[in-house]
């Protein structure tokens, strides 16, 4: 093996790392949304079978404000791409099925 077919096999080699790399922070960040998904599906269902919450609303950097949830009200449901859907409790159910 010749010196230049080292370095195109080092350099082929350091590509393969660098995607390694960027592949595994992508699965990271699917994983995430995932548990997150999850969280909020168990949190809808677990409103949905009382008829009033106390819940925490988060403002960010770790700033809550305390609320009371009722079931008969709507939950905003981001869609993607800016949009909404507003539904009730039970229906949010069947959209969090799929």
């Amino acid at each position: 093996m010749s010196e230049e077919q080292a370095q195109q096999l080092l350099y082929q080699m350091q590509m393969l790392e660098n995607m390694f790399g960027e592949l595994t922070q992508k699965e990271s960040s699917i994983i995430n949304i995932i548990r997150e998904a999850n969280s909020a599906i168990h949190s809808i269902k677990g409103i949905d079978t009382k008829t009033e919450s106390d819940s925490l609303v988060p403002l960010g950097l770790g700033a809550f404000v305390k609320s009371k949830v009722k079931s008969d009200e709507k939950i905003i449901i981001n869609v993607g791409s800016g949009a909404e859907s507003h539904a009730k409790f039970p229906e949010t159910n069947e959209i969090s099925d799929v």
